[in-house]
């Protein structure tokens, strides 16, 4: 039998929380900015240090996820502004108990959440004994992992 390997990235699109989290941020330096410009200068300072905060915190959410499945193994990174790259999760086919679509609950095992948050994209679980991770699979992994495990989907 031949050797198996491909990826895939999904780009990771913030919650609403995170986008309302840096409106209030950009609301609240235009208000220390106008109160820097008007009324007392201290606040120019301020308005400064959180601009380059919310500068910072924005470049940080542009995050992509890639998908390496090799031969049985799976592993996830994180690419974050497509310059830094961490491994965060590995995986053999051995470990893997089921593959089902749709976010299934935990139980006692640890979440994993390595989706897009894109509306309507298709969420599936790959459950092992000690982990349940929710990704976005390539139909080609889709179809290997049916392949090798008639059980699972």
């Amino acid at each position: 039998m031949g050797d198996v390997a491909f990826e895939w990235t999904i780009p990771y699109l913030p919650g609403k929380k995170q986008k309302g989290f840096g409106l209030l941020l950009i609301g609240e330096t235009a208000v220390f900015l106008f109160n820097g410009l008007f009324l007392v200068r201290v606040f120019l300072l301020v308005a400064v240090i959180m601009a380059v905060i919310t500068f910072f915190l924005f470049r940080s959410w542009r995050i992509e996820y890639e998908f390496e499945y090799v031969n049985g193994d799976l592993a996830v990174s994180r690419i974050i502004r497509k310059a830094d790259r961490r491994e965060l999760y590995h995986v053999s086919a051995a470990q893997i108990q089921e593959l089902t679509e749709g976010r299934q609950a935990p139980g006692k095992r640890k979440v994993r959440s390595y989706v897009s948050n894109r509306p309507g994209a298709r969420v599936y679980t790959l459950g092992t004994r000690e982990d349940v991770v929710y990704l976005e699979p390539s139909d080609a992994f889709l179809e290997e992992m049916g392949h090798r495990y008639k059980k699972v989907m």
